[in-house]
């Protein structure tokens, strides 16, 4: 059986969504990729197709693995220190498993095979897709957890591989319902958008790790609050919300000049990059709506809108970056469940 999850771009409001406001998030149709079959054998085998790596995972060493985290006070940083000497890549899959156990999924006896065509540390939330799909996949048609415990499951794999507790709310939410997600304050929602526009995706080369950007918007914000101001956060979540509006009224110039207030909001935060800001004004030169990086920012890659596609593709190539278009993905990992209970 495979099972597939897909890539996420942040169409609004990434950074200042980790202050309670509103973010946008959509499915994109580059995905991971989990073929799962059952075997005799007791254990479970997981095979990283991209990296040519295979482990296999007892009874025992997954109940340890859980009992290790319970006894070591729940502490996703200290955990996932003394634990990647052991696991290395496998250290979420085999966290996502230990708990999965516990709450009765059976996941021994199957041998299973991902793979992802999302480029990583690019901003397209490879990791969360990787782990959403992991999770579903294991889950399969057992039904013994609703889709809030799912996406909890599988944002652990996140947090252990980014070491913090807050992490994978937006990238796992979108990954697993598909389509134009929306998040604000630790909820996540589905927007019933009912025409989702083509994006091109702008490749400006390496990006800083999420969490030093993070940390530079912080103090951004920290240094607007001592002056007595939450202008950036403010102006940020106004964007989205009015984002938003302009997905649903399928208002391309809208969303476009939306997406470009909101990469200046972002740029004056310090999370833009010199890559970044020069593949904006190519794409806005050649006709683009609206150019904004997604994700953490830093480099990586940026989105844009246009009405000319091929044309933005062609001028940002000229100018030395990889471009391509991508389609919003109305399905997300949730669909290979519904489809596999279907058949059942």
């Amino acid at each position: 059986m495979e099972y597939t999850a897909p890539g996420v771009v942040k169409l609004f409001g990434e950074h200042s969504v980790v202050y309670g406001r509103l973010a946008v998030a959509a499915a994109i149709s580059l995905q991971a990729k989990a073929t799962v079959e059952k075997v005799d054998e007791s254990n479970l085998v997981v095979t990283l197709a991209d990296l040519q790596k295979s482990r296999s995972f007892t009874y025992g060493e997954l109940v340890d693995l859980r009992e290790r985290w319970k006894t070591q006070g729940r502490d996703f940083v200290a955990f996932a220190a003394a634990e990647e000497p052991k696991y290395g890549d496998f250290l979420p899959y085999a966290f996502i498993a230990s708990r999965l156990l516990e709450q009765g999924v059976q996941v021994l006896g199957k041998r299973m095979s991902l793979a992802s065509d999302i480029p990583i540390q690019k901003g397209l939330g490879s990791s969360g897709a990787m782990c959403t799909v992991f999770t579903v996949a294991l889950v399969g048609k057992d039904g013994v957890l609703k889709d809030d415990e799912i996406i909890d499951v599988a944002r652990d794999g996140e947090r252990i591989r980014l070491r913090k507790p807050g992490a994978g709310g937006i990238d796992v939410s979108t990954s697993y319902y598909g389509g134009v997600v929306t998040f604000r304050s630790g909820r996540a929602e589905v927007a019933h958008v009912n025409t989702l526009p083509e994006i091109v995706l702008i490749d400006t080369g390496p990006k800083l790790d999420t969490n030093t950007m993070v940390g530079i918007f912080a103090k951004h914000v920290e240094a607007e609050k001592a002056r007595g101001s939450s202008e950036t956060l403010d102006s940020m979540d106004k964007i989205a919300n009015l984002g938003l509006e302009a997905l649903y009224r399928d208002d391309l110039g809208r969303i476009g000049t939306l997406m470009a207030a909101n990469q200046q909001r972002l740029k004056s935060a310090g999370v833009s990059s010199d890559s970044l800001d020069r593949a904006v004004d190519v794409g806005l030169a050649a006709g683009a709506l609206g150019v904004k990086l997604t994700g953490g920012g830093g480099g990586g890659m940026a989105i844009a809108v246009t009405e000319n596609p091929s044309a933005l593709i062609i001028a940002e190539r000229g100018a030395g970056f990889d471009a391509y278009a991508a389609k919003i993905k109305n399905s997300g990992a949730k669909s290979g469940l519904l489809r596999l209970n279907r058949v059942a």
